[in-house]
């Protein structure tokens, strides 16, 4: 997302850096309150869908992965709303519960208690989180292309001999896999993963020109 969403970084992603693995990675979500009619994310978007403009999303923050994944359902869907940007997770949480915003998009490690009083419609991941099997997952429902995470990934500088990469791969997946290190990443909603280098360094560039493209057509201002 930074290669689009900085005017100018110190760095080039993809030139002075070696994709090592994607350590894991934790899906947003997509919450409504207590009040709000829809129970399910299709009804959720009929919602929106059948009132443009009339409801707001929260988000943690402008320029965080759940922002620019409120952006991408928008477009896909040509949605109107109005985003309601929070100093983070906490805070945005707590205008759900309470009540004054009616939806919101949120990292999962952070709406524990949204889950706890099923409010929550949808992880934003293909891939099922085995810690929340009541959840569904956006692909799931038939909603698709709408991936965002929150990933942690491992990454060299550029000209690291190969053996040195290979040997990272291997044992950080490895690790990430060891089943006390994977609960307690899953504790944390976060999925293990621990892919291959060349895996990794697609998902990357994937990523880049994908969040490229929401930036563009959203129109949203650079940092």
């Amino acid at each position: 997302m930074n290669t689009s969403l900085y005017k100018a970084l110190p760095f080039d992603v993809e030139k002075d850096f070696i994709p090592v693995t994607k350590a894991g990675a934790s899906p947003n979500s997509w919450e409504v309150n207590a009040e709000f009619p829809a129970k399910t994310m299709k009804e959720l978007i009929d919602a929106m869908k059948a009132s443009p403009g009339k409801y707001s999303v929260a988000s943690p923050g402008n320029g965080t992965t759940p922002s620019l994944a409120i952006e991408m359902l928008k477009q896909a869907f040509g949605l109107s709303f109005v985003t309601v940007p929070f100093a983070g997770g906490g805070p945005m949480a707590q205008s759900l519960l309470g009540g004054f915003t009616p939806i919101s998009c949120n990292a999962i490690s952070t709406t524990v208690a949204l889950i706890k009083s099923g409010k929550v419609l949808a992880l934003t991941s293909k891939q099922h989180l085995e810690t929340l099997p009541g959840v569904p997952t956006l692909d799931e429902l038939g909603i698709k292309d709408q991936e965002s995470e929150t990933m942690a990934g491992v990454f060299v500088p550029a000209g690291t001999p190969q053996p040195i990469v290979t040997l990272l791969q291997k044992e950080i997946a490895a690790i990430v896999h060891l089943p006390d290190v994977k609960a307690r990443l899953l504790d944390v909603a976060t999925i293990p993963d621990g892919d291959s280098s060349a895996d990794f360094a697609a998902y990357v560039k994937t990523e880049i020109a994908k969040w490229k493209r929401v930036i563009e057509v959203g129109k949203i201002d650079r940092i």
